[in-house]
């Protein structure tokens, strides 16, 4: 399959799906004319009989065809197409609240008297991506009580 750059100038060789995307688009292909060329050929002896009858075939030498204008035809390609720096900073946010979700359900389990051996380190990965998302969405990031 070729992958076009985004401005279908190039076929790529290497892309990032983690930093882009592939899509279908069309480019305009030229077909040129084609003249009209009469059927060549000849016969050619199948079978002859003894009243001197033959069957015979006709053998094509240059085949025929129509004419047919210049024309533009639309093609299918697949295109690359780098995410923006915002989809990827939307990428990075999710990614993190995503782990954040799953670190909040440990959390509440604590809360409920749960016992969880590496609840600290837990702590302290939640409160670095809380900060982490903030500072991504533009807001400042929270300090953390000492005794956290």
């Amino acid at each position: 399959m070729e992958v076009y750059n985004q401005n279908k100038t190039e076929i790529l060789t290497e892309y990032d799906l983690t930093k882009g995307y592939l899509t279908t688009d069309y480019i305009d292909e030229i077909i040129p004319e084609v003249q009209a060329v009469q059927e060549q050929g000849h016969y050619v002896t199948i079978a002859e009989y003894p009243n001197g009858g033959k069957d015979v075939e006709w053998v094509v030498d240059v085949a025929g065809a129509e004419y047919q204008p210049e024309r533009i035809e639309k093609v299918p390609i697949t295109v690359y197409v780098p995410f923006t720096e915002e989809q990827l900073k939307q990428q990075q946010i999710n990614t993190k609240i995503n782990r954040l979700t799953e670190l909040t359900k440990d959390l509440a389990q604590v809360q409920a008297g749960l016992i969880i051996t590496d609840i600290e380190e837990r702590k302290q990965e939640f409160r670095t991506l809380l900060n982490e998302v903030r500072v991504l969405q533009g807001k400042q990031a929270r300090e953390a009580k000492e005794d956290a």
